[in-house]
């Protein structure tokens, strides 16, 4: 049984949406936008930060950012390294039902009934209580109550304690088929993080070409693999040495890594080297 309050909701995006750059919601290295297949993202805009000092370096301006520590604004907000876009990722169901609100109580459940005849039916084939079980409307008591695309009844507690049973396509991976084989939240998906993607990185639960021709990586260390579909590092050697604020890792150039301004030739920026300061940006979810 699983709970769906805001509280839960908000904790675990705060914890874990911006511990890798493949779960974030950019492109890393693009500056494009990792949503930009979905329209059910909402773009963030720049946060109010106060002129502060970061470690080792000069005084930041308003919306300029070395950490999220200097970044103060009304809700949820992160700083952003140069040349990246924030867009805000979904929060809650991600897959194929989203639209029928399946997360929340199915519409109608707990009304008074006689007959299902008593309680709302659609033709989306989830997210209402359509039938009459034990004097009150419910979505399903058994998992043949269920239609094939979400075929497992289960039960949750919503906020304020509702119980209620609904139909939904997985509470793990291993209801899911080879083709969607991730359970995000109660849905299957093709991928969570990006190392679940052969190509590609995840966007929206789905595998999609992060770079190209025509969306170029933005940071001068990546470039676009042709194999890969996405920006790796530019290949260095003793001879063929990074760029400034780069380091050569294993043939591959990579960010230089940093504890204050003094370690770069530039700006220390969430802990990476960078030629500029980053961007408060504040997060907005989608209603």
């Amino acid at each position: 049984m699983r709970t769906f309050t805001n509280a839960w909701v908000l904790a675990s995006l705060v914890a874990g949406l911006w511990s890798c750059s493949s779960s974030s919601s950019t492109i890393p290295g693009t500056g494009a936008a990792s949503g930009g297949a979905s329209g059910n993202t909402g773009r963030g805009g720049a946060g109010t930060a106060g002129v502060s000092a970061g470690a080792g370096g000069s005084a930041v301006g308003v919306g300029q950012c070395r950490s999220i520590a200097d970044c103060s604004a009304t809700g949820i907000v992160t700083c952003v390294l140069p040349g990246e876009t924030a867009i805000s990722p979904t929060v809650g169901c991600t897959g194929p039902m989203c639209a029928t609100g399946v997360e929340e109580a199915p519409v109608g459940d707990g009304l008074p009934c006689m007959t299902n005849s008593d309680c709302p039916s659609s033709t989306l084939g989830v997210g209402d209580a359509k039938l009459c079980s034990a004097g009150k409307c419910t979505e399903c008591t058994t998992g043949s109550d269920c239609p094939a695309f979400a075929p497992l009844c289960v039960s949750d507690v919503a906020q304020f304690g509702v119980s209620f049973t609904h139909c939904v396509q997985c509470t793990q991976a291993s209801d899911c088929p080879a083709s969607t084989p991730r359970c995000v939240g109660t849905s299957c998906a093709e991928c969570s993080v990006e190392a679940d993607c052969a190509v590609g990185v995840c966007s929206q639960n789905q595998c999609v070409p992060g770079c190209s021709v025509q969306n170029p990586c933005r940071d001068p260390l990546l470039q676009c693999s042709d194999v890969e579909q996405r920006c790796v590092g530019i290949p260095c050697s003793a001879s063929s040495p990074c760029p400034k604020n780069g380091t050569c890792n294993g043939g591959s150039c990579t960010r230089t890594a940093c504890a204050a301004d003094t370690d770069c030739s530039g700006f220390c920026v969430n802990q990476l080297c960078q030629d500029a300061l980053g961007t408060c940006v504040t997060l907005m979810f989608p209603s």
